[in-house]
């Protein structure tokens, strides 16, 4: 039974409890009239009624705390993790809601994932870019023993991608180690993969894939064959903005600032340990000169950042792939 049909079945069931329980209290009628053994079976049926909506409601929604216990330690980064990485908190009201359900998170943890709830407001409500992060956790990071956040920003300190480019504000999935077969792979090969990943998902749920990805992916089979000419003839700058404009690489990978908040939200809140120490994430950012950014080797020393052209390929160079929830601004 997939989760639709699961969930499907536990709808009616409970619809069913609810109603039997409505004809039980009818037919007691006055409370005061009862048996010690018929008010018992009245509560027992309440609490049965009461556990099954619970159970119910995670189906549909999972609390952050509930989240927490599911993720464990090292693979859930909610609300607390943000204030503690960039000082921000949030109001109840202003998280969003996690997308996913119980049996969903259940498969990311067992897949390596980690959730993680991002936002692209700073705790003055400014934008939070890359600049903006380092700006905040230069001190935090010194103080805490764990290093610089970048190592230079020399070649980029004036790129838009390190001073306008934000983070997207909301909850998602990543991985923690690189998606298999994405080392020594171009970046069109690379988003070869991620589609593979995704209909593996699908396929192993027995659902069709999601619209949006389904979309998605017949955009990139339309435009794989200019893509693939363009890596072909060289023609550097038009392939990396064929691939960064994708909506298939908006959906699932992460962008410089986005990688870089997560790389810094792991390093704060999980003692001597951090997400691609020796590693280079392959990024939907450009640089001004057109190559695709990679974001990486983020030990004590900061993360390193390099430009790479569609061709490229490399043994440390990767995909931590992405699955997102619905984009929620935080108020100012």
């Amino acid at each position: 039974m997939n989760i639709c049909s699961s969930v499907k079945h536990q709808y009616e069931s409970l619809k069913t409890m609810k109603q039997e329980f409505v004809v039980a209290c009818e037919k007691a009628g006055n409370v005061d009239t009862l048996t010690n053994q018929q008010l018992e079976t009245l509560q027992r049926r309440k609490l049965a009624l009461e556990t099954a909506t619970t159970s119910f409601k995670e189906k549909i929604v999972v609390s952050p705390e509930r989240a927490k216990e599911i993720m464990g330690v090292g693979s859930y980064f909610g609300p607390e993790a943000l204030a503690k990485t960039f000082g921000v908190d949030f109001d109840k009201k202003d998280i969003s809601r996690i997308p996913w359900s119980t049996h969903e998170l259940k498969e990311a943890r067992d897949r390596g994932e980690m959730l993680i709830l991002r936002t692209d407001k700073d705790k003055d409500g400014k934008p939070l870019t890359a600049e903006a992060m380092v700006e905040h956790c230069t001190l935090l990071l010194e103080q805490t023993g764990k290093g610089k956040v970048l190592a230079s920003v020399d070649w980029y300190k004036n790129e838009p991608f390190y001073t306008k480019e934000k983070c997207s504000s909301g909850w998602a999935l990543v991985g923690k180690e690189f998606l298999s077969k994405t080392t020594n792979q171009n970046y069109l090969q690379q988003t070869d993969r991620i589609i593979q990943e995704i209909e593996i998902i699908y396929a192993k749920k027995k659902i069709p894939c999601p619209k949006h990805y389904q979309d998605a992916i017949d955009d990139f089979v339309k435009k794989r064959p200019e893509i693939e000419k363009c890596i072909k003839n060289e023609k550097w700058s038009d392939a990396s903005t064929f691939l960064a404009e994708l909506d298939i690489t908006t959906m699932t990978r992460q962008n410089f600032v986005e990688a870089l908040s997560d790389i810094l939200t792991v390093k704060v809140n999980v003692p001597d340990h951090s997400i691609l120490e020796t590693t280079y994430v392959w990024t939907s950012s450009r640089s001004s000169s057109g190559d695709l950014v990679s974001v990486g080797d983020a030990d004590g020393s900061g993360a390193g950042v390099n430009g790479w052209d569609a061709g490229s390929q490399g043994s440390s160079l990767g995909v931590l792939f992405v699955r997102r929830g619905p984009v929620v601004s935080r108020p100012s």
